[in-house]
């Protein structure tokens, strides 16, 4: 697990190293890093939903939070991770599903910054029995959080993908627009 401390400050090192590594070696850190990144981002949105609809219930939240992030966890490491991947190909990458789905797991890796934070805060919520304590989010650990994200994706498609960072960039940003317009379709069919 030492990868999760080098993802930080030597992250295309990191994914040299991962990359020679066996797959069945890393894939349970993989899986981990799945649950816990989509643990962490579900938490704080489940948290917000519960407390705007008036009904927050501390321990229905934890247990709707495990079940979405597990859901999450299987829907980024195989649909957005396939997406990314493909979008890649279009742009003449030569990474394989395997190796996006190892930057995708360790791109969530600053997200666990925020699961730290939710514990946290949800045991002060439920030691003041304040749930609206849950909810805090500070702007400057978020723009941190995303800032690491994003260059911890970009160095991992630009190794594996042989990009320049440019390209890796206009990988995310198709990406990201993909996804935005698929939300988007859905939420305009649903509603």
């Amino acid at each position: 697990m030492q990868t999760i401390y080098t993802i930080w400050t030597k992250p295309g090192e990191t994914f040299d190293y991962l990359n020679k590594q066996d797959k069945d070696k890393t894939g349970l850190t993989l899986d981990i890093l799945f649950v816990l990144g989509s643990l962490s981002v579900t938490a704080t949105l489940m948290a917000q939903a519960y407390l705007n609809a008036g009904n927050f219930n501390i321990y229905l939240t934890i247990i709707t939070v495990l079940l979405l992030s597990l859901a999450g966890g299987i829907t980024t490491k195989f649909i957005f991770s396939f997406i990314l991947w493909g979008i890649a190909k279009l742009l003449q990458g030569e990474a394989s599903t395997r190796q996006v789905r190892t930057i995708v797991a360790y791109t969530l890796v600053p997200q666990l910054i925020n699961l730290v934070i939710f514990i946290v805060l949800i045991i002060i919520a439920d030691i003041n029995n304040d749930a609206t304590i849950v909810t805090y989010q500070n702007p400057l650990t978020q723009i941190i959080i995303w800032f690491f994200s994003v260059r911890i994706m970009i160095i991992g498609l630009s190794r594996y993908n042989k990009f320049t960072y440019g390209t890796a960039l206009i990988n995310i940003l198709l990406f990201a627009g993909l996804v935005q317009g698929i939300l988007f379709g859905v939420k305009y069919l649903i509603g």
